[in-house]
Formats: C-alpha cells, sequence, structure tokens
C-alpha cells in the first residue's frame, strides 16, 4: 500500500479513478512543486534533491535522464517553479533568496 511517505510522483485517471503511472519519479527526495509546460507536453517537478526533473506528460510519462535544470538550492524548502508565458524559460526560488531562470531549449 503507498502512502505520501514513499517520495514518488504518480499519475491519476480521474475518469476512471485508478492510478494511470506510479513509478515515474522514485528517488530519496521529495518534490514540493510541479508545473505543466505551456506546450502541455511536459512538466517539471521540483526536487529537494536541488534540481528540477522534467517530464513527459502523456503516457508513458518518462523522466528525460538527460536533462534537468540544477544550480539553485532547495533544502526542504517549499520552493517553487514556473515557466514564462510561451515556455522558453523556466523560473525557480532558491533558499537563499535568489531566483533562478534557465533556458527550456539549454537546459542553463
Amino acid at each position: 500500500k503507498r502512502n505520501s511517505l514513499d517520495k514518488s510522483i504518480m499519475v491519476w485517471d480521474f475518469a476512471n479513478t485508478v492510478v494511470a503511472s506510479n513509478q515515474i519519479y522514485v528517488e530519496a527526495y521529495t518534490c514540493p512543486a510541479l508545473r505543466l509546460h505551456p506546450d502541455g507536453k511536459h512538466f517539471i517537478a521540483q526536487s529537494n534533491a536541488n534540481y528540477m526533473a522534467i517530464f513527459s506528460s502523456s503516457a508513458p510519462f518518462k523522466m528525460n535522464k538527460f536533462k534537468r535544470f540544477e544550480g539553485h538550492a532547495v533544502n526542504g524548502f517549499p520552493i517553487g517553479c514556473s515557466f514564462c508565458f510561451d515556455g522558453s524559460l523556466v523560473a525557480s526560488g532558491s533558499s537563499d533568496g535568489r531566483l533562478f531562470l534557465y533556458s527550456w531549449a539549454g537546459a542553463r
């Protein structure tokens, strides 16, 4: 049986009230924020491991293992993340009070 302590991201099919996928993010860190990309094809998850992971927003909901946004610090705080209106920039707060902007195309 799963609970909120297992630190995973699960995808639910609300129409059929079933879990669509329960193995898309299984790490030792929680994710305090999720945000859907404006194109609707991806979403990001802010990880307490001090990076944002990128996932596809359609089945099979795979994490991009080759691209992620790192350099900011989360350190257990509920740090948010967001996109600019066209999705070309990703914004993240940092536990030291700074704002980080990343290029969606380059992950820098």
